[in-house]
């Protein structure tokens, strides 16, 4: 059960679903998601340069689990648009 997440059921209900396989195409299209979601919001002027934002912060805005997070930050790491801080905080580039 370690990686596994809680989804809602229609009902309210959550339920348990399975992680997804590194590697796999759902963890790359959660991964895609994530770095879509935050690349719009920079873009967007949600997140202003120099800002302080939070892996944590971002899986609970998001709705997505804490790797496609993680995988979206380090692509944007790459591109120069968030640096990561010290005290596990990364801010948006300027």
């Amino acid at each position: 059960m370690d990686g596994d997440r809680i989804v809602p059921l229609s009902g309210g209900r959550p339920r348990r679903e399975p992680a997804a396989a590194p590697g796999s195409p759902v963890r790359e299209e959660l991964a895609d998601l994530a770095y879509a979601a935050v690349k719009q919001r920079i873009q967007r002027g949600d997140l202003a340069p120099g800002q302080r934002i939070t892996e944590k912060g971002l899986v609970a805005e998001t709705g997505l689990g804490k790797t496609p997070v993680r995988e979206a930050l380090g692509r944007l790491v790459t591109e120069g648009l968030v640096d990561v801080m010290p005290a596990a905080a990364i801010a948006c580039g300027s």
